[in-house]
């Protein structure tokens, strides 16, 4: 085979970090390939006779035999091995965590443990593999656990491998950056960082069966945040994070999750705990930078009342309507804030629909200038009903904004009502914050 520049940078840091030194790598080479290292590299620095020696064997043919042999002479090296899995064409072997026997039916139940291996050059990368597996070997519960580890040094890999794999659990190992990016590189090798908005919108595709994100990297806690829009779990770090912490931490988290369960306890919760513990039993500084953040149960929305939205609208839609979407001066103070805001808010994602709509828009202009005009209410419901069984997410947006202030929404729904009708002159605007009443709406829209 011939490898592509990606591919030669991924083995390189595969080599290094199986043989940390000279002396390693000169002995892998003369006993399983029987060639001498320095006639082919020469002398210079670590990196630079890997690279070299890499580039002789994809040129002379012999790279399959460089990392087979490689391979057979550190055979415990669970980076080397996932990057040869990648690299030999001639390999479809996986590495699993090697687990108890089981039944077909059984593996099919396993929970899959990615690990994304990122930038690995001067990390703990393969430590941290190691010691991630030898906690899943010791669990009780074992047999439901399987391990995957990706390189993944650029974007589309880590897109990739979440996409293949369909893990439960997916542990980043890598940079972080003080804004809470995560370091990756783009093609040509360079530095690419990805920030907290696009990993929440990757992980936002992968919710249905990623349960837990483990970001050990420095700073990862902004991006957990983000993650945690979409996923159960996410662990981060909210500051720079030693290597011998990142790795204590990974043992007593995964440690933790294979212990026997007792009660329905919250296992990523138990897991992340014991995860602490381990740190603050090994008297390592800086326990307290893991950081867990769990997904918000959202209460589900109240269909829409479309009834209610208009009769809420009509008060402001004077403004609204004379200026598209931005609010005449002194709207807020006779209107109130509170309520001006919330229809503004309304109105910015109605109004490229509503004028689209030569009904919906002429209903909205009618009410604009007569509020107490039943036929324009009645039209511009209906051409809102209508709109909204069309667009389902613009239904879903504008219910979250109405149920999320449905007490100043629906006491601005009853003052028009008893306005219309005349039973009121008057009515305290819903808010109560230094703001004008809400009285008779006339077509100028005056607020008494």
């Amino acid at each position: 085979m011939s490898l592509s520049g990606q591919k030669r940078k991924e083995l390189q840091s595969a080599l290094i970090a199986a043989f940390p030194n000279l002396g390693s790598l000169e002995q892998m080479l003369s006993y399983e390939l029987n060639k001498n290292l320095r006639a082919i590299a020469g002398e210079g620095s670590l990196e630079n006779i890997v690279f070299t020696l890499i580039n002789t064997a994809d040129s002379q043919g012999w790279i399959d035999d460089l990392v087979q042999g490689a391979c057979k002479s550190n055979p415990g090296n669970q980076f080397l091995k996932t990057t040869a899995q990648g690299l030999l064409s001639n390999q479809q072997e996986t590495y699993p965590v090697a687990l108890s026997k089981t039944s077909v039916e059984s593996r099919t139940q396993l929970h899959k443990i990615l690990i994304l291996a990122a930038i690995p050059q001067g990390l703990r990368l393969d430590k941290e593999i190691r010691e991630i597996e030898s906690a899943i070997r010791r669990a009780t519960n074992r047999d439901l656990f399987e391990v995957r580890v990706k390189i993944a040094v650029r974007p589309q890999d880590i897109r990739h491998a979440i996409a293949e794999e369909q893990p439960s659990i997916v542990h980043f190992c890598g940079h972080g950056m003080e804004d809470g990016s995560l370091v990756l590189e783009d093609d040509g090798g360079n530095n690419k960082p990805i920030a907290a908005s696009g990993l929440a919108s990757l992980f936002k595709l992968h919710a249905l069966y990623v349960k837990c994100v483990l970001l050990n990297a420095c700073y990862s806690e902004k991006s957990a945040v983000a993650i945690s829009q979409y996923i159960n779990y996410v662990i981060g770090m909210n500051n720079t994070v030693q290597d011998s912490v990142a790795i204590e931490f990974a043992k007593g988290f995964y440690d933790g999750l294979g212990y026997k369960n007792y009660h329905n306890q919250d296992v990523f919760q138990r897991a992340f705990d014991e995860g602490m513990v381990a740190i603050e039993m090994e008297n390592l500084s800086h326990a307290e930078i893991p950081v867990m953040q769990k997904k918000t149960q959202e209460k589900p929305y109240k269909p829409m009342d479309i009834a209610m939205l208009v009769k809420f609208l009509v008060p402001c839609l004077p403004f609204l309507m004379t200026v598209g979407n931005q609010a005449v001066e002194g709207a807020s103070k006779k209107l109130g804030e509170d309520v001006w805001a919330k229809a503004k808010a309304i109105w910015d994602l109605l109004q490229p629909t509503v004028e689209a709509k030569p009904m919906a828009k002429g209903a909205a202009q009618e009410l604009a200038n007569s509020p107490s005009d039943a036929d324009a209410l009645d039209t511009l419901q209906k051409q809102l009903k209508k709109l909204f069984e069309e667009d389902k997410t613009l239904s879903a947006e504008i219910t979250r904004l109405m149920q999320s202030d449905e007490e100043v929404v629906s006491k601005v729904a009853k003052v028009f009502n008893q306005t219309i009708s005349g039973k009121e002159n008057v009515v305290q605007n819903s808010t109560g914050n230094n703001n004008k009443s809400i009285g008779r709406v006339h077509g100028d829209a005056t607020i008494n």
